[in-house]
């Protein structure tokens, strides 16, 4: 383990440990990790434009407009996995492996994984602004703004290894897929407002009083199935929500809890239609669609200051 591996300052420490000539075969288990020869680190376009305006009486307002695209993004691809060999029948008809075995989707069914760090270009974005400040009199001050943000892209690298960041990738068909979804960190709607009120007094004081909030979802999430959907290996599916109940079938749960196949799917239906995926019958979901609910936060500021020669 990576306990036999600490720290040393000498590079030759362990290096009796490892093999001396290149192209020797791999132990068992092994997960190696590869560079793509054109591999470059990320490159993003960006464009910017942004109108300030003073509309007299203290009012002002300023639009902006942010325009990314990517040019050079990172993906990981397994080199070690074949292409799916069939397809699911009915209403979810994505590629599948026909097998769950590790030898049916393996090239070398002796290494589990070999990821390879490649390049796309797919992915990029929009984010607008606008702001809307008054100045009154009397040293008192407002400002509202609002953030539209709308940001794609085939990973938002969901681990913290190469092969973690592939295998939780969400996706409709295998993680090496070029999936467009939207980005993990990418919050669509953000409310922001401020209320200010500062008095000056006896030439060297000043006392400001704020109130600040702001409003946004909390982060966004996948719906994914809990269990290795198409046999690739990962349980990051992505779900197929049926139109309705002659897409889905439900296998009655006996025991000292029965469940029937009816009350399962009635409870399934309600949940659809509380729920995101009520706009998604008949659809797969895409990763990082839906939102967890809305965070307000609000916070006041008092703040004095001295004025000193």
């Amino acid at each position: 383990g990576l306990n036999n591996y600490l720290f040393n300052p000498n590079p030759n420490a362990y290096r009796g440990n490892f093999p001396s000539v290149a192209g020797g075969p791999l132990p068992t288990g092994a997960q190696p990790v590869l560079i793509d020869p054109d591999f470059v680190f990320p490159q993003v376009a960006r464009f910017n434009i942004a109108v300030d305006k003073r509309l007299g009486k203290g009012w002002s307002i300023t639009l902006e407009g942010l325009v990314n695209k990517d040019l050079n993004a990172i993906v990981m691809r397994n080199a070690n996995q074949k292409a799916t060999d069939a397809r699911f029948n009915g209403a979810d008809t994505r590629p599948r492996f026909s097998s769950t075995a590790s030898t049916t989707r393996r090239i070398y069914n002796e290494l589990p994984s070999a990821v390879v760090l490649e390049n796309t270009n797919k992915g990029g974005g929009v984010q607008l602004s606008a702001q809307v400040t008054k100045a009154f009199a009397k040293g008192w001050s407002a400002t509202a703004a609002y953030t539209y943000t709308a940001m794609m892209d085939v990973t938002s690298n969901p681990g913290t290894t190469a092969v973690s960041v592939w295998n939780a990738n969400a996706t409709t068909n295998t993680q090496n897929t070029l999936e467009l979804g939207m980005a993990s960190n990418a919050i669509p709607h953000r409310f922001i407002a401020n209320v200010s009120y500062t008095v000056k007094y006896a030439k060297h004081f000043a006392t400001s009083f704020s109130l600040f909030y702001e409003g946004s979802p909390q982060n966004n999430f996948s719906f994914v199935y809990q269990n290795d959907m198409n046999g690739d290996g990962n349980a990051a599916d992505l779900m197929y929500v049926p139109r309705n109940q002659s897409e889905i079938i439900f296998v009655p749960i006996t025991g000292a809890t029965p469940y029937s196949a009816q009350a399962q799917w009635d409870a399934f239906n309600k949940f659809i239609d509380n729920s995101p995926l009520k706009k998604r019958r008949g659809q797969y979901v895409t990763r990082n669609e839906a939102l967890y609910p809305w965070l307000h936060n609000v916070n006041f500021q008092l703040q004095q200051d001295f004025y000193v020669k």
